[in-house]
């Protein structure tokens, strides 16, 4: 194989790799909200006073991580109509949009 050649397998390759980043970037955020709808539902049907430990027993992630899936979720609408393409809009982007204060 020349040395053209391997070059043009590398960047088949790296753009193969591009496009997954980019599929994981875009599609993190749509399952980020899911997981928070979910989670909030489990909350809904955990006695007042357990969701800690409930959440401790049965979540993988952190509390943190939690609050941070039911609030994407709670504020789904305003993250859509904040942007042009939510579909392209990324966990993080997300979660900056709803830490800027509302305008007066």
């Amino acid at each position: 194989m020349s040395e053209i050649e391997k070059l043009d397998v590398l960047a088949s390759r790296i753009n193969e790799e591009h496009r997954q980043v980019e599929v994981a970037v875009t599609t993190a955020l749509s399952h980020a909200i899911r997981t928070g709808r979910l989670l909030v539902r489990a909350k809904e049907g955990v006695p007042h006073g357990s969701w800690s430990a409930w959440l401790a027993e049965n979540f993988e992630g952190s509390d943190r991580t939690a609050r941070t899936y039911m609030r994407v979720y709670t504020h789904r609408e305003e993250l859509v109509d904040n942007q042009q393409n939510p579909a392209t809009l990324s966990l993080d982007a997300a979660l900056r949009i709803l830490s800027i204060p509302d305008a007066p």
